[in-house]
């Protein structure tokens, strides 16, 4: 079940970027449902002509985002700089981004 993990917060951690695994994936789950009750509004699976060339076009496009996102999660300084790029109004993102630089030697 993935929607308890969304309500364990780690008490222990030594990362600023440590999360549940699971939180990452919810959002995938969605978009897969979502996918799926469009494909059966429309009855695309009927017609394999179709299906085959949509479901090939929709993977490949989930994996060129999946790949275009992932240098933004590959660790906790490379996470918080991309988002205090998107909303750099947030004075948390900043403090974390600080305490991460301090944790790695980067700030004195």
């Amino acid at each position: 079940m993935i929607i308890p993990g969304l309500f364990i917060a780690f008490t222990n951690y030594q990362n600023w970027n440590d999360y549940l695994e699971c939180r990452s994936y919810l959002p995938m789950v969605g978009i897969l449902i979502l996918l799926g009750l469009i494909l059966e509004k429309y009855k695309v699976m009927e017609h394999k002509k179709i299906s085959y060339p949509i479901s090939i076009a929709v993977l490949l496009l989930l994996i060129i985002f999946n790949f275009s996102q992932s240098n933004n999660y590959k660790d906790g300084i490379s996470f918080y700089t991309s988002a205090i790029n998107q909303d750099s109004e947030r004075p948390n993102f900043h403090y974390i981004l600080s305490r991460l630089y301090q944790n790695h030697g980067i700030l004195n």
